[in-house]
């Protein structure tokens, strides 16, 4: 059958003859899948434009770039990469879409050509379970903001009760140790984190020996996390040994706002036999050795930062030799911590076991929900302390003093079940 000649408008669209349609039929063809007439092409360029605009600039692209911020990028990095992220989808988003566009086929059909008959089916399921995603994410974003919004109205109406927020724990106070020897207390905390040239953000893990201000370590870390920690100071402990007390300030990873402060650090700590020693919120100067050390590191190494993490460890490496063996401490009578210190005589054990409790106590199995059993009743105590035993001695009748080695974390009272941290307030 003959069929009649294409139009071709000035823009360059073109109208398919109505006798294409007819000509096809069965299951490959119906009313979706045939081309769109001209009349029914009212999208303009604005509309394309405004589309487009749509898709890239909206919240999960806010989110996106806050994302890259926060893993270190530069504001103008993150902008540039989502921009370049975008174009490289557009260029073929655009060979796609331009039959599509000049001939009113819909993509399906267009596929047909590369993929074959049935096999077009194939970049049809991808495509939808992209959407499923996409579609999700974006559900799950306004789910959100639907429901901070509908929160923040109720409560502005008196609707809803704010939950109760469980207490803050206390503190045992000023740590009154004295720095009196070698390994009595070392000191630990993370200098300030600052930015590296290639954009990177650093977080300099420092250890010093409170007696000798013998700087142990100085290592620049991609997180405050504790692993990165603990792999420090389990290097530390091979080398130098075991220190009596670790004086840190409140934050993470020393420290939590769990029973006793506790963090999965210290707990580690306490399982080694060193103490946890905390000084008040908001007072560094309970620290002043540490900060004082702090502020020459931050002169001497950091400014200007290097251009890479190695590089900024060869400096830090530099700073702490000539810091611990050539550096006179007024102090020390002007000479410098190595002339003064000497590693413990404690060594890191190979294989760290758990505390062990006098035979009057009680044991009880903290499981990973962080509660134990008592009289058939579960009670909260820690979750850093999941899967790790706690001792339990009675010290009046239903009220009993519950330990993790030597600590005391609180009291356990049987008349409603929960533990009174041992610096709290209403402990009893």
């Amino acid at each position: 059958m003959a069929l009649a000649e294409q139009t071709v408008l000035a823009d360059g669209r073109v109208e398919l003859p109505a006798e294409v349609d007819s000509a096809l039929g069965g299951a490959l063809h119906n009313e979706d899948l045939a081309p769109v007439p001209i009349a029914k092409r009212t999208w303009t360029t604005y509309n394309y434009l405004a589309l487009w605009i749509g898709m890239a600039i909206n919240v999960p692209t806010w989110m996106l770039a806050s994302g890259l911020i926060a893993l270190g990028m530069a504001w103008y990095q993150a902008l540039f990469t989502i921009f370049l992220a975008n174009v490289l989808v557009l260029i073929p988003m655009l060979a796609i879409s331009h039959a599509g566009t000049k001939y009113g086929i819909p993509y399906p059909v267009i596929a047909r050509a590369s993929f074959g008959t049935y096999g077009a089916n194939l970049p049809a399921l991808m495509r939808a379970f992209v959407a499923c995603g996409w579609f999700g994410i974006q559900t799950w974003i306004g789910g959100a903001a639907l429901f901070a919004t509908v929160g923040a109205l109720l409560k502005r109406e008196g609707l809803v009760r704010a939950r109760r927020r469980r207490p803050a724990p206390g503190h045992p106070g000023r740590p009154l140790t004295p720095m009196d020897a070698p390994n009595a207390i070392w000191t630990i905390d993370f200098k300030g984190q600052f930015k590296l040239g290639s954009g990177a953000y650093c977080y300099p893990l420092t250890v010093v020996d409170g007696y000798s201000r013998y700087l142990l370590a100085c290592h620049g870390l991609p997180s405050t996390a504790g692993l990165g920690a603990r792999g420090v100071l389990e290097r530390l402990f091979r080398t130098y040994g075991l220190p009596d007390r670790i004086r840190s300030d409140n934050g993470s990873p020393f420290a939590t706002c769990a029973l006793g402060r506790l963090s999965a650090l210290s707990v580690w700590w306490l399982k080694l036999g060193i103490r946890p020693e905390l000084i008040q919120p908001a007072h560094p100067e309970q620290n002043g050795r540490h900060e004082r050390m702090h502020r020459t590191l931050k002169a001497e190494a950091t400014r200007p930062a290097a251009h890479s993490a190695r590089g900024q460890q060869r400096r830090f490496d530099a700073f702490q030799q000539e810091y611990n063996a050539e550096r006179p401490h007024a102090a020390l009578g002007q000479e410098p911590p190595a002339a003064h210190y000497r590693p413990s005589p404690r060594p890191y054990p190979a294989q760290v076991r758990s505390p062990e409790y006098p035979r009057h106590y009680e044991t009880r199995y903290v499981s990973t929900n962080g509660g134990i059993r008592w009289q058939h009743r579960w009670v909260n105590v820690s979750h850093v302390l999941a899967e790790e035993y706690v001792g339990l001695d009675e010290v009046a009748d239903g009220v009993w003093s519950v330990y993790f080695g030597d600590l005391l974390l609180g009291r356990l009272d049987e008349r409603d079940y929960r533990m009174h941290g041992a610096h709290n307030r209403n402990r009893i």
